[in-house]
């Protein structure tokens, strides 16, 4: 299979359990790595065969603006399984980082790989 990159998109999202984390959206960052066969596109050079990746970004700002998650885990899980239903992914990996969450560390976040059920 072959993997689609997409590195370090932002989003700003209302995520977490403390009361300013619901009121005040804060900066999520992602990368995915998304399986897919890149055959037709590769040999034929059209956005047609192709994953159109503007697409992607543009519906995962989308659901994560429009979620209101208070674990980064259930937000990771939900982006997973709309990428999955809405496009021909065989899986997903997917990195959702949430800077400034801690004190005394730049960023948490979680990782999990997801694939889709036959």
């Amino acid at each position: 299979m072959d993997i689609l990159l997409i590195e370090n998109l932002t989003v700003d999202a209302l995520v977490g359990v403390h009361p300013h984390e619901k009121r005040i959206r804060q900066q999520l960052r992602l990368d995915l790595e998304l399986e897919l066969d890149m055959a037709a596109a590769a040999a034929s050079d059209e956005l047609t065969d192709a994953l159109d990746y503007v697409s992607v970004c543009d519906h995962l700002r989308d659901h994560i603006r429009q979620s209101r998650r208070q674990l980064i885990e259930a937000l990771a899980q939900s982006c997973a399984q709309t990428l999955l239903k809405h496009y021909p992914i065989t899986a997903v990996t997917l990195t959702l980082r949430k800077p400034g969450a801690l004190a005394g560390t730049p960023v948490v976040g979680v990782k999990l790989r997801r694939e889709r059920q036959a």
